[in-house]
């Protein structure tokens, strides 16, 4: 096993034994099919980088500009990323999912701080 492997959960580790029993099924009956499902594999890991990326942008420029509101934030991810306006409505999802999650981690330091002055 790689070392990015051994870090898993439980459930991973499940999902990935499975996969591997998957992947070698295809080897054994159908190796035709192993350059198409691994052609399938990148295109849906590389589409899951690319919305994780878009996030991670999305979470900078919103520590940087905490006022903004998603669909702020989306016009400018899609002027900047050079996206088309139909992607807008995704974005503003994410944008939103972004600000609730920075909005629950700035509370959750705000809690471990009020608990820490408190003892």
């Amino acid at each position: 096993m790689s070392r990015g492997v051994q870090n898993m959960s439980g459930i991973a580790e499940a999902f990935w034994d499975e996969f591997g029993v998957l992947i070698n099924k295809i080897k054994a009956e159908a190796p035709d099919l192993l350059p198409r499902c691994n052609e399938h594999l990148s295109l849906y890991i590389e589409e899951q980088y690319r919305w994780e990326s878009l996030e991670m942008r999305i979470e900078e420029v919103f520590v940087r500009h905490p006022e903004w509101t998603p669909r702020k934030m989306a016009e400018h991810i899609r002027y900047y990323q050079r996206m088309p306006n139909s992607m807008r409505p995704l974005i503003v999802k994410r944008a939103q999912k972004v600000k609730n999650r920075l909005r629950m981690r700035k509370q959750r330091q705000d809690g471990e701080s009020e608990r820490d002055g408190d003892v």
